[in-house]
């Protein structure tokens, strides 16, 4: 009756909420969940005093019951004492049919018990069924209170989403608004540009006049001087003559005094028009590398270590430095006798003296750009001992290297993207070692037995086989790369004491949805340390050592004409001729956001080194990727800003196209 009259109540409350319309909406939901909170406590208080009142009544009976029978049995046990004394005694006058009564009465009384105890098992069996009833109606209550609380948390549920659209709203609104001052700084950028431009012009204008000017006087005037040294000739003897000519000769002087000190001053004012003009070759450069990035084209670094103790400890025509850094995008490599040398031109150039959150400042865009759904690919080549390990991981301590800073980055990205975007991060780590692939992220022996295959799919690289791992923070990263490196070929040369003996290769594929429109993306983070080239001659290699070096150097070389077929347009492309050039196909020539670092050392004794691997990165800097987005992105708007600059440029008679064929 209880759980009929609650269900009544219930439909009654449902009715008058259906009525209540809007006014029921507008009530305080504080006030609605107090109120409900009190009726559940109302009807737990009154099924608790009906429980007890139902156990007062029970309890009753079974006394009632108990007193009745243990009078019964005191009355028969006395009775059956007396009837048993008088027959010992003989003093008794029972009869047959007194005792057959007596059996009867006593057989009605074992009856009476039997239904007395039947009696006793039906109240303690309806005892239990009330007991059941109360725990179903208890659970009940709590479905009850599960119920309104589930509401509760789905109304919370719906103002912490009507939140995040909010925030989300005003992220979006503020990230328009910094697109659209970076259009303005564009542009202001473009207009200082023309007008320093057509400063210059003037400027240079007016020097060539002031040169046709001085020209004319000069010739004016020397044919003066010519009249007056044939007036001289022709009046010699006439005094007054000579006089006047005299004065007239002071004048000339005069005016080439004045003469003299304009062309000083022009000549004074050269070096601040040379300076003027490197610093606007530097610009140019700044902005043609953001074009070629947007064209695909494989960025490439040059990074010079500092000399070690072995090279500066080398004779003096050995121990000299050969490299010197005219500006931040080229070097020149001389021979140690004399200033200046080769010049070469790259991206970005660092010297010995740059730190390692300079060399990462021009490279973490590409980590966002792996976030967006791109192929990116950053890989370090040089001699072995030119510091690419260091480059790329740092030295374990408080110097991190491109891998570390760049996770570092990637998480925290992802972490701030939390409530806008959902990501998940996956991990494959192989080493190429003689020329065959093993999985970093298993044990030795285990990866020794089985077998990979390099596969192609989508223009992207994998790896059939290799264990993958699913990567969740900046520390879980770390950990798997330790465990990898720990599972690295490493070896001591003459060049190097913990030399590689094995191209690293290590990739983050990263999934990305925007749930806001719901769009998937799927990035990919290469992170590659190749092993470097060696001479058997510097590095004293011998027996495995010379094994290891004789592969890599064939790698190396496969690479080099897998870039050297690309650089010059050839149709076929050499990928297969090494299991490096497959594994590296989406990177060099593919569908990646690649940049390259090329390792070089600053000293004499390792010239040709250096030369070698300069040539090798200037034909890489030739090769295009066809970098694209795996899901819809803002190319168009990339495209109209590209014309729109390149246009701009040509208006100041700068082709910014035709930089590369002038660096040639």
């Amino acid at each position: 009756e209880e759980k009929k009259k609650r269900a009544e109540e219930e439909a009654e409350r449902e009715r008058k909420k259906a009525e209540g319309g809007e006014e029921e909406e507008e009530e305080d939901e504080t006030l609605i969940f107090m109120k409900r909170e009190g009726e559940k406590k109302k009807l737990e208080e009154e099924e608790d005093a009906k429980d007890k009142v139902l156990e007062g009544e029970l309890d009753g009976i079974a006394e009632a019951n108990k007193k009745r029978r243990e009078e019964r049995e005191t009355e028969i046990r006395l009775k059956l004492s007396t009837i048993v004394e008088k027959i010992d005694t003989g003093d008794t006058d029972i009869t047959d049919y007194d005792l057959e009564k007596l059996r009867k009465k006593i057989e009605e009384e074992k009856e009476r018990r039997l239904e007395a105890i039947e009696s006793e098992k039906r109240a303690q069996k309806r005892l239990e069924e009330c007991e059941e009833a109360l725990v179903e109606i208890n659970k009940e209550i709590e479905a009850m209170v599960n119920d309104t609380a589930e509401k509760n948390a789905e109304m919370q549920d719906q103002k912490e989403k009507l939140s995040s659209l909010e925030a989300e709203l005003k992220t979006l609104t503020e990230a328009a608004e910094n697109v659209e001052a970076q259009v303005n700084d564009l542009q202001k950028e473009i207009k200082q540009l023309e007008d320093s431009k057509a400063h210059k012009l003037e400027q240079e204008e007016k020097g060539k006049e002031d040169e046709v000017s001085l020209a004319a006087q000069n010739t004016k005037k020397k044919e003066e001087i010519e009249k007056v040294k044939k007036a001289i000739g022709k009046y010699e003897k006439k005094l007054g003559a000579i006089l006047q000519i005299q004065k007239d000769t002071e004048v000339l002087k005069t005016q080439s005094e004045k003469l003299n000190n304009n062309i000083q001053d022009s000549e004074a004012s050269i070096p601040f028009m040379t300076s003027l003009i490197a610093n606007e070759a530097v610009q140019r450069k700044a902005y043609y590398n953001k074009i070629q990035d947007m064209k695909g084209k494989i960025r490439v670094f040059c990074r010079c270590r500092p000399m070690n103790s072995t090279e500066r400890s080398k004779p003096p025509e050995e121990a000299g430095n050969c490299v010197a850094f005219p500006d931040k995008f080229s070097l020149q490599v001389g021979d140690g006798t004399r200033p200046g040398g080769k010049r070469y031109t790259f991206d970005r150039t660092f010297n010995p003296d740059s730190s390692q959150d300079e060399v990462f400042e021009d490279t973490q865009l590409l980590v966002q750009s792996a976030l967006d759904g791109y192929n990116v690919c950053i890989f370090a080549y040089g001699q072995t001992g030119s510091g690419k390990t260091y480059t790329m991981m740092g030295d374990g301590k408080s110097k991190n290297g491109i891998t570390p800073r760049a996770l570092e980055t990637l998480f925290n990205t992802v972490e701030e993207g939390k409530g806008r975007f959902e990501y998940s991060v996956d991990m494959w780590m192989v080493e190429l070692y003689n020329d065959n692939l093993r999985d970093l992220l298993v044990p030795e022996k285990e990866a020794s037995g089985k077998k990979y295959e390099i596969k192609q799919v989508d223009g992207r690289t994998v790896v059939l086989g290799a264990k993958t791992v699913p990567i969740h923070n900046y520390d879980g990263a770390m950990k798997a790369i330790e465990l990898g490196e720990s599972h690295r070929k490493t070896a001591k040369t003459e060049m190097n004491d913990a030399s590689s003996r094995s191209h690293l290769v290590m990739c983050f594929v990263i999934h990305g949805k925007d749930l806001t429109t719901k769009k998937e993306t799927i990035g990919k983070l290469n992170l590659i340390d190749l092993a470097g080239s060696e001479r058997a001659g510097k590095t004293k290699a011998e027996g495995e050592r010379m094994k290891e070096a004789q592969s890599i150097n064939l790698s190396l070389s496969a690479l080099g004409a897998v870039i050297s077929a690309l650089s010059s347009g050839k149709p076929y492309v050499p990928y297969r001729q090494n299991k490096l050039t497959y594994l590296m196909m989406d990177s060099i020539g593919g569908t990646a956001k690649t940049l390259m670092f090329v390792m070089v050392s600053p000293s004499l004794y390792n010239r040709d080194e250096t030369l070698n691997s300069l040539t090798y990165a200037q034909r890489a800097k030739k090769v295009t990727n066809s970098s694209k987005k795996s899901a819809v992105t803002s190319a168009d708007a990339l495209q109209k800003m590209l014309i729109k600059v390149t246009e701009k440029g040509k208006e100041l008679g700068i082709d910014l196209e035709a930089e590369e064929e002038a660096e040639k």
